[in-house]
């Protein structure tokens, strides 16, 4: 008891700090700077009124301080006007102000004298420099998202991303129905973060995707974070910090509708090229509507006021050698989510924010391709809600509140078609054609699950001018994030029947299983404290200090056995575990994060400014690796089979040596297990050449360490295998044929430990993944009718892989020192906007990148261990094609008077209709680099706008 009155004493000890300053930073910017005389004395007293149809009671003010300073912050993003006005001084006014999210709009002024009221107005400030953030990141305002060409949802952003790869090309929405993957600077793809209205939307069960997807219209400003990161956020990856729109003093809305259709497609495929024999037709989309529409206004001027948006998008899109009766098939992708918003402002210094978000995606045949017939594919249900509740309190112009609570509750599954009957098993063919290892009946699993994130985060930000000869604002913080989830899979027949031939003749494996559980519940604190002190000249600094405490909880479970339970009881005399108690604290990690930067304005004009920043990130988890400890999870155990009576059915009397097993309560963590972590080290420059007009200069390394595996204690390395020598039989995969290759060491494993095993999940001993690069970057912000950014980053990937680091020998000096998967070293991309004469506007994006790596393997029979796949080559000696896409558009509008404008659009993806091949077969056979997946062709995007 005494022990526990502790823990919540230093609970309390932590939350404390949180409640006593406040400002969301995940949301929101700032507009700071100082007021002088034209003598560049400070003016103290001066009236700084802030004006902006963000605000919901339109106007905020505030003073000047004795040294001239005034800050506005926890701003709404959007323009503003900003007015300076002190009796005998001409009253200054700078308009179109941009306040962007996470970033601070220097806005100085100087005031001259005057013996009559005159006020001079002039166009203010976009942060297009920021002079006290390091922060690598890039911001699409409205204006950006509304006029480049895009596929309308937060992964083609990142894609737009100076520095990001993306694990997928969406062409136009040919890939919208699924989320994509980005990796920036040698992030990790687990650790992307989704914020929504500064609460995360990540999906707690599958870290680095997001539990939703979104409604691109309801949008204000999306914000994507490569780099950099501020105290306030936990992972090394990705961030997106994405703001949705709310009502004003005005009623406003809107309808739109894309589409398209075959009809607006071209053939990117060539005729008559053999390399592109049993490509087909390629990878065109069969059809794509998005439609819907967004609305909001007062229900009490400058009170309240309500914001809601429906959305609805529908894509279908044929995927190479997948068939459905003999003809080309197709992937059905149908997304629906509906937004309701409500903003209150309950007094001059306290507002009050919520909404409700409800989220569903169907998928016929996810997972259709040419391994996958219709059969073989999952069934997609996912109906989710979102809940966010936020207050903001500004207790006086130096101390600010923030607090939020967030909950979702998501239900995903991927279930079996209604051909599959579940007590009979699926097949799999190794000799299949004409792609290799195709699936027939059903798939070998289906799941699934709910999960759930319940989160509260509380922020502070309290500022101190004048102390020990500068500036501090203090940022304090405390999170709570609790996620429970659960999940099940069955298998059907409870085995797999794994086949050489399509005949179903030449047995060679039987996988057998009982049903999966998993339950587990995740509680996750944290605090952290920033101050960022600014001398009075030239210097600011950044120093952080981050806690997070992760503890992983496993729930009770049970789970019914099979008849293969039976039989691995009856054959090894170990029993099988059907119930998991539940147990706390199965993971436990506390992690300090320091993060520690500088800027330095060199001329002290806000123009040149010298950064640095390094930080350490710790690990934002998921399931992993609690879940691999709970007795009802994991249970598979692989036989050697003969099928002696030929009936291509399994029976245990014909089953040979254990070839394979994962079984939950083999399992054992390590007490000891730390959290994985990042260290990321940036140098950079920043340049304002014009009024809107950057330029920024970045070095960056990240290390990536500490991982943790699944070491089987049972095997050594170097004790239980013997080197053999095997000749490669070239990419043919015939021996004796003029491609042949040379010698290439594989490893026998000792007959006796074949299918032992005694896991151990431990830190990976040597392992790590690294990455350096410099980034230059152009960014014009939206002025004067145009917009631009331009990058180009050079960076490298590594993947250090040491013999203690892997319990099998085979192929890891092929796959140490290599490039990780995702190495572009070259990547170029060019965006923006330009609008002409008569309501035209016109867009484009360019993205250049290298080819990614690849890696030609064969496969191998005749050791202890069965057939491996052999690598014939150095990952990343051999890369695909560099991949260059053009999208344009072209809009015109037409304006209404009072009932709004109607704007008229046409987006070209792929205007130079390349067929980029993105995925070839990487086996040594005749099918050699037979295509999978090539660049969707070019297509034509008509769309339709009304707002009012």
């Amino acid at each position: 008891m005494k022990e526990k009155r502790i823990q919540i004493f230093i609970l309390c000890l932590a939350l404390l700090p949180a409640f006593l300053g406040a400002q969301d930073t995940l949301q929101t910017g700032n507009i700071s700077g100082k007021v002088v005389d034209t003598e560049g004395n400070p003016l103290p007293g001066v009236t700084v009124t802030i004006i902006s149809t963000a605000l919901i009671k339109g106007t905020q003010s505030a003073v000047t301080t004795a040294i001239g300073i005034y800050r506005f912050t926890f701003l709404p993003v959007g323009a503003y006007e900003v007015k300076f006005a002190l009796q005998g001084f001409k009253t200054l006014v700078k308009t179109e102000v941009r306040v962007a999210v996470r970033r601070t709009t220097n806005v100085n002024a100087t005031l001259e004298m005057t013996t009559i009221e005159e006020t001079v107005t002039v166009t203010g400030e976009a942060p297009v420099v920021d002079t006290k953030s390091s922060t690598i990141a890039t911001n699409f305002t409205l204006e950006m998202l509304e006029k480049i060409p895009s596929a309308r949802d937060p992964w083609v952003l990142m894609e737009m991303t100076p520095g990001i790869v993306m694990n997928k090309q969406n062409i136009g929405g040919s890939q919208s129905g699924q989320q994509s993957r980005g990796y920036a600077h040698g992030t990790i793809s687990n650790q992307t973060v989704y914020n929504l209205d500064g609460i995360q939307v990540t999906d707690a069960a599958a870290a680095g995707a997001t539990a939703m997807y979104f409604d691109f219209d309801s949008f204000e400003e999306i914000e994507i974070e490569t780099g950099a990161h501020s105290v306030d956020i936990q992972s090394g990856g990705v961030i997106l910090n994405m703001i949705t729109k709310s009502g004003g003093n005005k009623f406003r809305g809107g309808i739109s509708l894309y589409g398209e259709t075959e009809d607006l497609e071209a053939n990117n495929i060539p005729e008559d090229d053999p390399e592109y024999e049993g490509v087909g037709f390629g990878n065109p989309t069969d059809y794509l509507y998005d439609y819907g529409g967004d609305f909001g206004g007062p229900i009490l001027k400058d009170k309240l006021w309500f914001y809601t948006a429906f959305r609805r998008t529908e894509i279908n899109r044929y995927i190479i050698g997948y068939e459905v009766d003999g003809e080309p098939g197709t992937e059905y992708s149908d997304l629906m989510h509906w937004t309701g918003k409500l903003t209150f402002q309950i007094s001059d210094n306290n507002k009050l924010m919520g909404w409700v978000n409800y989220d569903a995606k169907a998928m016929p045949h996810r997972a259709a391709g040419p391994r996958r017939p219709p059969e073989t594919t999952y069934f997609q249900d996912s109906p989710s809600w979102f809940y966010h509740l936020e207050d903001t309190w500004t207790v006086n112009p130096n101390l600010l509140l923030n607090f939020k609570f967030g909950f979702y509750n998501m239900y995903y599954q991927l279930a079996p078609q209604d051909s599959v009957d579940m007590n009979k098993p699926g097949v799999l063919i190794y000799y299949s054609e004409p792609y290799r290892r195709m699936y027939e009946d059903a798939y070998y699993q289906y799941t699934w699950y709910y999960s759930d994130r319940y989160a509260f985060t509380a922020y502070g930000d309290y500022f101190k001018d004048d102390l020990l000869g500068g500036d501090h604002e203090l940022k304090v913080g405390f999170e709570y994030q609790k996620t429970p989830f659960h999940t099940t899979r069955k298998f059907p027949g409870n085995h797999t029947l794994y086949f050489d031939y399509p005949d179903r003749t030449g047995p060679w494996e039987v996988w057998t299983f009982r049903e999966i559980k998993w339950s587990q519940t995740n509680d996750i604190f944290s605090v952290y404290l920033q101050d960022t002190f600014t001398l009075k000249k030239y210097l600011t600094i950044n120093f952080g200090l981050r806690f997070d405490s992760t503890h992983m909880h496993t729930n009770e479970t049970s789970v019914p056995g099979s008849q293969w339970t039976e039989y691995y009881t009856q054959r090894t005399g170990e029993p099988v575990a059907l119930h998991a108690p539940a147990k706390k604290n199965v993971i436990s990690w506390n992690t300090l994060s320091p993060r520690l930067g500088f800027t330095f304005d060199l001329f002290n004009d806000g123009k040149n400014i010298f950064k640095a920043y390094f930080a350490r990130y710790s690990y934002q988890v998921n399931y992993d690796p609690a879940y691999r400890v709970i007795e009802t999870g994991y249970w598979e155990v692989d036989y050697r089979w003969y099928d002696d009576n030929g009936d291509a059915q399994a029976q245990p009397n014909e089953f040979g040596s254990i070839r394979y097993t994962d079984i939950a309560e083999k399992y054992e963590i390590d007490p000891d297990l730390k959290s994985p972590y990042s260290d990321e080290f940036t140098v950079g420059f920043e340049r304002r050449l014009t009024h809107n007009l950057g330029l920024s200069v970045n070095f960056m390394y990240r290390e990536n360490k500490r991982f943790f595996w699944t070491d089987n204690l049972a095997l050594d390395p170097s004790r239980d295998f013997t080197p053999v020598t095997v000749q490669d039989p070239g990419p043919d995969g015939e021996y004796g044929t003029s491609d042949d290759g040379g010698n290439i060491t594989v490893y026998n494993q000792a007959e006796e430990t074949v299918g032992v095993i005694d896991y151990y999940v431990t830190q990976q001993p040597g392992y790590k993944t690294s990455y350096s690069g410099i980034e230059f970057v152009l960014t014009k912000r939206h002025a004067d009718k145009w917009q631009l950014m331009a990058s180009v980053t050079y960076g490298k990937t590594n993947v250090k892989l040491p013999l203690e680091a892997v319990d099998d020998p085979n192929n890891r000096e092929f796959d140490d020192g290599v490039p990780e998967w995702n190495d572009a070293p070259l990547i170029i991309k060019v965006v923006g906007s330009w609008e002409l004469p008569w309501g035209f506007t016109f867009g484009g994006f360019f993205n250049f990148r290298s080819g990614l790596p690849t890696q030609r393997y064969f496969y191998h029979r005749g050791l202890n261990q069965g057939g491996i796949d052999v690598d014939a080559e150095k990952y990343g000696e051999e890369r695909y094609p560099n991949l260059s896409i053009l999208d344009l558009r072209l809009s015109k509008i037409f304006r209404l008077g009072k009932y709004g404008n109607v704007e008229i659009m046409a987006d070209v993806f792929n205007t130079f209709n390349a067929v980029t091949t993105l995925d070839w077969d990487q086996e040594s056979w005749s099918g050699f680099q037979d295509i999978w997946t090539v660049l969707a062709p070019r297509i034509l995007r008509l769309g339709l706008r009304w707002n009012f």
